[in-house]
């Protein structure tokens, strides 16, 4: 299993939105270093930063990530659209006293990523979309097409609705854990984040268990 390195410091701290809501983010790096936000896939959260701290500070970067709404330690924002990270994003980068910064994101985190770059032209300097999704409804654009079918299942839950997805996905969860105690013949758990954080149920499927050694 992967360890955080622990030979760098990492800075977890919160800030509240203009509309009332927690936003948790995590530094790791040189405080004074280029500083790049670090946006999750789906489902995902800040705790994906490079496992290997002290090669991000040699690399003189100062990397930001944040749990999206719903995730980790950040209130849920019921209803929201990919753009509205661009306040959570503002609100910590205000926080941090950034002026500048880059923005990276992968999968889920591309278009959040694309999002913040349109938005806030004078203060991203850079934008990252590694392996992002186009929009849905593009015109004559089979958005599955080549998709892999754990995927397009999954994306068909949330598309009935939210009801399904958590029903649906909490049910492969308890799936994956009774298959993987035969498999092994340990005793599992099911995963509990760093900083006594729980997944949330839409990323059960996707993080499935963790040994208990």
């Amino acid at each position: 299993m992967a360890t955080r390195d622990s030979s760098t410091p990492v800075t977890v701290t919160s800030v509240r939105t203009l509309d009332g809501r927690v936003v948790a983010y995590e530094q790791a790096g040189d405080p004074a270093g280029i500083p790049i936000f670090v946006l999750h896939g789906t489902p995902g959260s800040r705790l994906g930063l490079h496992p290997n701290r002290s090669r991000i500070a040699d690399a003189g970067l100062r990397l930001v990530s944040y749990d999206r709404p719903g995730y980790g330690r950040s209130t849920r924002h019921r209803g929201r659209s990919i753009v509205d990270c661009v306040g959570d994003i503002t609100a910590i980068a205000d926080d941090l006293g950034l002026e500048r910064f880059a923005v990276a994101g992968g999968s889920g985190g591309g278009a959040h990523a694309l999002a913040a770059g349109a938005r806030l032209p004078e203060r991203v300097s850079r934008v990252l979309c590694n392996v992002g999704f186009a929009p849905f409804d593009a015109p004559g654009l089979d958005w599955f097409e080549g998709m892999d079918p754990a995927n397009v299942k999954e994306f068909g839950w949330a598309l009935e609705s939210e009801e399904t997805l958590a029903r649906d996905a909490n049910v492969l969860a308890r799936a994956a854990s009774s298959s993987s105690r035969g498999r092994h013949g340990r005793r599992q758990r099911r995963l509990s984040l760093p900083y006594g954080e729980q997944a949330p149920q839409s990323g059960l499927a996707y993080f499935g268990t963790v040994t208990t050694r």
